[in-house]
C-alpha cells in the first residue's frame, strides 16, 4: 500500500497521462440536385463545424482555415475546396450550453462551445466521367475524422452530326444498285444507339439503310482487381468522336422511272434512358436517272434509210385506200 502522502502526486500524475476526449468535428452538405454537366462543374457548400478546443490547438499549429477533402472520390471527378476562416471568431458562446446534454458524458462536454464555419467545394467530371453512375463521395474537414456523404453523378453528352459528299446523283439506267455515302461523327459518355428514320423514301425503287447502330464510348468503368473493385479510367479516345460510314443503298427499278429523293433523319439515344436524345439531323440525296431507257437505242437517231422506207409505206397505204376495196 502507498503511503497517504504520495497520492496526491499519483492523482496529479494520473490526470497528466488521462486520455483527453476525442475533438469532435462534422461535416454537412447537400448532394447536387441534378447531375453535373458534363462540361461544367457544380459548387457544393458544406459546412464544417468543431469544438472550439480543436480550432484552438490548430491556431497553435498555425492552422487557421478550414479546408474539404475528399474520401473514396472515382477517379473521374476532381475536387477542389476552398479555405473558410476558422478561428477563435467562429465560436459560438450560445454552443455551451449544449455541453450538458451531449453524449456520452462527460467526454462530450470539452468539445463545446462549438465553432462553424463555411467553404465551398467545387465538383468536376474529366473528360472519360460515365452518365448514369451514381456514387457516394465523403467529405471531412482536412485532418480530421468526421464524415458526410454526398451522391453526384454526371450528365449525359449526346452530341451527332451527319453528312454526305455528294447529295445530287445520277444513276445510269440498269444500274441494279447506286451507295448513297453518309458520314456520321457521334461523340457520348454512355452507351447509345444512332437512330435512323426515313422522312422521304423513293416512289419507286427500293433504299436500304441501317435501323440503328451502338456506339460504346470510351470512359471510364469499374471493375474487379484483385478481389476489390474500383474504377479505371477511359482510353485515349475518350471524350473525342466516334466516327461511321454506315451502307446506305438505293436499289433501281426496272426499265424507265422518273427522279427520285430519300431523306433520313438520325438522332443519338442513350441505352439507359431513351429521353435522353440528340437533335435530329437530315441527310438528303436526290436521285436522277441518266442515260438512255432501256428498248431504246442508245445514241442514234433514226437514220435517212428508215426515213425512206416509213414514207414508203405511207405512201403504200394511202394509194390502196384510194383504189378503194377489190
Amino acid at each position: 500500500m502507498l503511503p497517504t502522502r504520495c497520492l496526491p502526486g499519483l492523482l496529479l500524475v494520473l490526470l497528466c497521462f488521462a486520455p483527453m476526449a476525442a475533438a469532435k468535428t462534422t461535416v454537412t452538405a447537400a448532394s447536387p440536385s441534378a447531375p453535373i454537366p458534363w462540361d461544367g462543374q457544380v459548387v457544393v457548400p458544406v459546412t464544417i463545424t468543431a469544438s472550439c478546443a480543436t480550432v484552438a490547438q490548430d491556431n497553435q499549429k498555425g492552422l487557421t482555415m478550414a479546408e474539404v477533402e475528399t474520401v473514396d472520390a472515382p477517379s473521374w471527378i476532381t475536387a477542389t475546396s476552398t479555405k473558410a476562416p476558422f478561428g477563435s471568431d467562429e465560436c459560438d458562446p450560445a454552443t455551451a450550453s449544449q455541453a450538458s446534454t451531449c453524449a456520452p458524458q462527460p467526454a462530450c462536454a470539452t468539445d463545446y462551445p462549438m465553432a462553424t464555419t463555411q467553404a465551398q467545394l467545387t465538383l468536376k467530371p474529366t473528360v472519360d466521367a460515365p452518365a448514369f453512375e451514381s456514387v457516394k463521395i465523403g467529405l471531412r474537414m482536412k485532418g480530421e475524422t468526421g464524415l458526410t456523404n454526398i451522391t453526384v453523378s454526371v450528365a449525359y453528352r449526346g452530341i451527332l452530326n451527319a453528312s454526305t459528299p455528294e447529295s445530287d446523283l445520277h444513276i445510269a439506267y440498269g444500274e441494279e444498285e447506286a451507295e448513297l455515302e453518309l458520314d456520321i461523327q457521334a461523340t457520348t459518355n454512355a452507351k447509345s444507339m444512332i437512330m435512323f428514320t426515313a422522312k422521304a423514301e423513293p416512289a419507286v425503287g427500293e433504299a436500304h439503310y441501317p435501323t440503328s447502330l451502338d456506339v460504346t464510348p470510351d470512359v471510364a468503368y469499374y471493375m474487379q482487381m484483385g478481389g476489390e473493385y474500383m474504377w479505371m479510367p477511359g482510353g485515349s479516345q475518350a471524350g473525342k468522336a466516334q466516327s461511321f460510314k454506315p451502307e446506305v443503298e438505293f436499289h433501281t427499278p426496272e426499265g424507265a422511272w422518273e427522279p427520285q429523293s430519300l431523306m433520313l433523319e438520325i438522332q443519338l439515344m442513350a441505352y439507359n434512358d431513351t429521353s435522353k436524345v440528340s437533335s435530329p439531323v437530315s441527310v438528303h440525296w436526290d436521285l436522277a436517272p441518266e442515260g438512255t431507257p432501256p428498248g431504246q437505242a442508245k445514241g442514234k437517231s433514226p437514220g435517212p434509210d428508215a426515213v425512206f422506207v416509213l414514207l414508203a409505206l405511207v405512201g403504200m397505204v394511202a394509194a390502196a385506200r384510194r383504189r378503194g376495196p377489190a
